[in-house]
Formats: C-alpha cells, sequence, structure tokens
C-alpha cells in the first residue's frame, strides 16, 4: 500500500509517472484538500480523480490541526463559502488582522510583530515558531523584500558569507529551492545556518537534526526563509504564521490562496493589510477552471476512455513483442567489456553521455583538481594514483553492506576523492543513481574496475584541462 499527500499538488505528468512504476498489485490512497492551490504544472489531477466518481472518496469535515472552535477553522470554512471572515480578534482569539493601508505600515508591522510582540506574548522562538507568508516575490510586501528587513531586524550577525546581492548570515532562516539528491535536501526544506567558514567560503545548515555543508559556489540552492510565498508554504504547517495583504498583490489574491495561506497555522494566525484586499480574494476564484479531460477519461463508459484502453492494449502487445525479439537486451561496452550494470540500459546515458550529464549537475561539475592535487599526481604517477584508487574502492565501496555510506569518502585530502565526487563513485547510492549499479550486494571485480576506470578518466581530463 502506498499513501501519498498532498496530491493537490500533483500535476498529471508527474501522477503519470507514478502510477508508470507501481506494481499492478499495489493500492494507491491519494491524501489531499483540493480547496488549495492547485499544481503548478498542467492539470488538476486529484478534482479531476474526486469529480469522475470511478474511485471511492472518503470526505474529512473534523479538523485536528486546531481545536475545534478555533476562528483559524471557522474563517477557513467561511473562506471556502465565499463569505466573509470574522476579523474581531481578542485576548483569547487565534485569529487576528491588523488594518494597515500603506506598505511601510505593513511592513514595520509585521517587522513588530515577528520580533517584539509576538514572542513576548506567547514565548516562542521567533526564528523556529514564525513563519511570514506573503502572495508575492517582488514588492515591498513580497518574500524578497520581507527577507531583507526581518533578516537586519532579527539576525544582525557580522559573520556571513556572500552569493550575488545576499547575505547568509550564522543562525539566518533558509530554504533549499530545488531537489539536491546528493546532498538528500529538497525543494522546500527550511533549515537553519550554524556554522559560517569564512576562509574555507563554506556554511553549515542543519536540517531536522541533520547538518549538510554548502559551498559558496552552492548557495544559489538556498534562500533567505524569514518570509517565504503562499505556494512554496503548501504542505508545510507552523506554530504562528503572519501574512500581509495588501492591494498591491492584487494579481495573486484568489480564494484559494487565502485559504492555503489560513489554513498553515497551526496555533496562531496574524493577518496585516487591508480588508478590502481579503474580500477581493473570498470573492475572487479565477484559477479554480482548468481545461482538462481527466475526470471524462476515467469514467469506464465514454469515448476518452474507450482510445486510452486500445493504446495502451497496443502498447503492451508492442511491448511484448519487443521482449520476444532478438534485440531484448541491449549490452553495453566499456573499454572492451560488459558495463557492469549489464542489461536493459540506454546505450546513450554510459559512453560519452555520462560525462555530459556530470557537467550538467552543478554539485559535480563544481569539483576541480588544485595545483596541489595536480602535483600530488605528477609526483606519484598515474599508476600509483590507480593503486589509491583500486584500494579506496576495494575497502570503502566494494562490501556488500557499509554502515556509514554517503559518509565514507571525504570531500578533499586526495585527487582520488575529488574525483569520485566529480564522478559520483563516491558511495553505494550515487553509484546506484548514476552508475546503475545496486547496492545490497558486492561489487564484483568487473565492477570495481569499471569504477576506477571513470575516475582515472576524470583525472587525466583535468590534467589535459591544466595544460
Amino acid at each position: 500500500m502506498l499513501i501519498l499527500d498532498e496530491c493537490s499538488m500533483i500535476d498529471i505528468m508527474l501522477m503519470y509517472n507514478l502510477l508508470k512504476a507501481l506494481p499492478q498489485q499495489m493500492s494507491l490512497i491519494l491524501v489531499g484538500d483540493i480547496d488549495q492551490l492547485p499544481s503548478v504544472g498542467a492539470g488538476n489531477v486529484l478534482r479531476d480523480i474526486i469529480d469522475s466518481g470511478c474511485v471511492p472518496v472518503v470526505r474529512l469535515t473534523r479538523i485536528f490541526r486546531q481545536a475545534q472552535g478555533s476562528r483559524i477553522i471557522m474563517n477557513a470554512h467561511r473562506i471556502n463559502r465565499g463569505e466573509g471572515i470574522d476579523m474581531r480578534g481578542g485576548k483569547d482569539a487565534d485569529f487576528f488582522f491588523a488594518t494597515k493601508e500603506s506598505n511601510q505600515e505593513v511592513v514595520d508591522t509585521i517587522i513588530q510583530y515577528c520580533k517584539t510582540n509576538l514572542p513576548r506574548y506567547y514565548h516562542v522562538d521567533p526564528l523556529q515558531d514564525i513563519q511570514v507568508l506573503t502572495p508575492m516575490q517582488r514588492g515591498e510586501c513580497g518574500a524578497v523584500n520581507l527577507n531583507q528587513v526581518l533578516q537586519e531586524a532579527m539576525n544582525p550577525s557580522k559573520i556571513f558569507l556572500r552569493r550575488g546581492g545576499t547575505q547568509y548570515r550564522l543562525k539566518d532562516k533558509v530554504m533549499q529551492i530545488r531537489n539536491d539528491y546528493d546532498k538528500e535536501v529538497f525543494n522546500g526544506d527550511i533549515g537553519t545556518i550554524t556554522k559560517v567558514d569564512v576562509e574555507e567560503r563554506e556554511l553549515t545548515v542543519l536540517f531536522d537534526e541533520r547538518e549538510v555543508i554548502y559551498d559558496v559556489t552552492e548557495l544559489d540552492e538556498l534562500a533567505l526563509a524569514y518570509a517565504v510565498t503562499i505556494h512554496k508554504s503548501q504542505g508545510s504547517e507552523y506554530p504562528i504564521v503572519v501574512m500581509p495583504f495588501t492591494m498591491s498583490h492584487f494579481v495573486m489574491l484568489q480564494r484559494n490562496l487565502l485559504y492555503t495561506g489560513v489554513t498553515r497555522a497551526k496555533k496562531i494566525l496574524v493577518l496585516v493589510g487591508e480588508k478590502k484586499a481579503v474580500y477581493y480574494a473570498i470573492k475572487n476564484e479565477t484559477t479554480t477552471g482548468r481545461n482538462t479531460c481527466l475526470a471524462r477519461r476515467l469514467q469506464p463508459d465514454s469515448k476518452e476512455a474507450q482510445e486510452v484502453k486500445a493504446q495502451l492494449l497496443k502498447e503492451a502487445v508492442d511491448e511484448t513483442a519487443n521482449e520476444n525479439g532478438s534485440d531484448s537486451k541491449k549490452m553495453i561496452v566499456y573499454k572492451g567489456s560488459i558495463q557492469p550494470s549489464m542489461v536493459c540500459e540506454t546505450p546513450a546515458v554510459y559512453k560519452g553521455n555520462l560525462w555530459k550529464r556530470l557537467s550538467q549537475s552543478k554539485f559535480r561539475s563544481s569539483f576541480s583538481l588544485k595545483a596541489n592535487d595536480r602535483s600530488y599526481v605528477s609526483e606519484k604517477g598515474m599508476e600509483k594514483v590507480r593503486e589509491h584508487a583500486c584500494d579506496f574502492i576495494r575497502k570503502r565501496l566494494a562490501p556488500a553492506e557499509i554502515p556509514n555510506d554517503g559518509k565514507q569518502t571525504p570531500m578533499r585530502g586526495h585527487p582520488v576523492f575529488i574525483a569520485q565526487h566529480a564522478t559520483a563513485t563516491c558511495c553505494r547510492e550515487c553509484i546506484r543513481k548514476w552508475h546503475k549499479i545496486q547496492p545490497g550486494r558486492e561489487l564484483s571485480q568487473v565492477q570495481q574496475e569499471y569504477l576506477v576506470d571513470v575516475i582515472m578518466t576524470w583525472i587525466e581530463r583535468e590534467l589535459e584541462n591544466a595544460r
């Protein structure tokens, strides 16, 4: 059984590839809220599946994130129904509205709430427990500007690294903005900078009790996270949410955007801005409609469904014919021998395209041999360096079970170590991903030789480029 959460965020292509990968005997349970923001990509998958009437649907009406008497819940329901919300506030309330007319007033109020008022009244950590959510990136009340002013107000640390126009300061709250499978951090992960090494030009970010090191060239993967967009926050929840809502964001003011932002708050929600902007968003449903055919295709008697069945049948017949034919297994040759992945892989991935793929990886292509590394290779000779590579592979990577897999290869200290990270031969998981050699079993001699060949080829290329 596979349980998939936040399914309102899944677009049509992602769902297609997911279903292709599932075994036929596996049950799939989709969990999500169709009233939240739809997927960034094409389609409206979860809503269409529900509207088709072809799958069992259970609707949960009881909310467990907040207490049943919560004004957050009450106002969320009102927003969904297109009704005005309760903005009265009060000492024991969990929903507050601070009316401010100008953008500068909104910004100043947010700073005051995040830095002083909310931490003092609710005894919370302003960095860990308070999150500013905004409809847009740009503008005076957008995420970019709010991050700068909140950073200056809440974290005036002088220990930092600069990348582009952004200072990454010690104790800053940051967000990973793209998936990095090598570091095992993903788009939307929020962490705290715990160490800044000015000399080595790197910093350490703590994500859920796991430390991740970033070189200065990798800081484009991080963004300040004192304030994030409501779109970025979907799927997350925070103890206290502060949200600017002004008519300067009118292009983004929609009912599902407001609903998504409101429902991110677990305990306290503070809206700051114009009442007019809130009412405008409640009445605006312009993003609801998407021109999709998935609901009809799922209905067994529809014309679209019959066409899909015919196409799937044809593909199944063609696939069976190929499996029984003479070209069913493609053997991949590497330097006169069978590549360790051996069968049923696309040859283009492995030959020259391995280097092309590595060059397209920002992390892999960031490695190079420094002058001292090249000097070491010249002094020892390529044969000796190859012996070292063989030894490292045999001891650190060849065993079937590696307790410290992912940490067995240092980032510096030997040319082979650098080459391993550059060629994704540094751990068994990277080898699986890039070279299709499965973990869990001991590397054969052929597989070890292949990995050493890749490492030494990269070192040779580095020496040639330096001449």
